[in-house]
């Protein structure tokens, strides 16, 4: 894509290998149904930062939402 884009979308799976961090996000609809689902990686260079920085900003650690 050209230009940046914000994904919007909750962690439906997550795991880590070698430092770096594989995701599974997916889309629902108002109720809770899967719209649409997309893998992305988080490498280990930028994954300590944001396990961090959302340990400081919820109080836990990352985790798989089950909400569906």
């Amino acid at each position: 894509m050209p230009e940046p884009v914000w994904v919007r979308a909750e962690v439906s799976e997550i795991s880590g290998k070698n430092g770096h961090l594989h995701l599974k996000l997916t889309d629902r609809s108002e109720r809770g149904d899967p719209l649409g689902n997309a893998k992305g990686v988080v490498w280990k260079d930028r994954a300590a930062g944001i396990r961090a920085k959302f340990v400081a900003a919820t109080g836990e650690g990352l985790r798989s939402c089950r909400c569906g």
